[in-house]
């Protein structure tokens, strides 16, 4: 953190930034740090790569016990979602979109308010 702002990057730039259920766990873990830390000033949700974020990623992963879930948006608990969280945070953020931003990556990037 530089200048009491904290940076989030979407870091899976080889599949353009889409979002997979543990990304959606971690992003909405670190909006609701970065919220409540007295540090903290200023929220920049940004994207490595190319893409912003082009959306859910819905391939199937191998869970633990040998098996396929598919990281989808009816696995979700709409209450603790990032664009939820996002848009119930007290400190501006601001979506620096480096890219394409669509479907969910287009949800995100209007759910900010800085």
């Amino acid at each position: 953190m530089a200048d009491h702002i904290a940076v989030i990057t979407l870091n899976a730039p080889e599949r353009m930034n889409t979002i997979s259920g543990p990304m959606l766990n971690d992003l909405t873990r670190l909006l609701i740090e970065a919220n409540e830390d007295r540090d903290v000033r200023c929220v920049i949700l940004t994207g490595n790569g190319r893409a912003f974020c082009a959306g859910l990623d819905l391939r199937k992963e191998r869970s633990g016990d040998g098996l396929s879930a598919a990281s989808s948006a009816t696995s979700l608990d709409l209450h603790s979602t990032p664009p939820t969280v996002l848009q119930a945070m007290d400190k501006p953020t601001i979506c620096a979109v480096n890219g394409g931003a669509v479907g969910y990556g287009a949800r995100l990037r209007h759910s900010h308010h800085g």
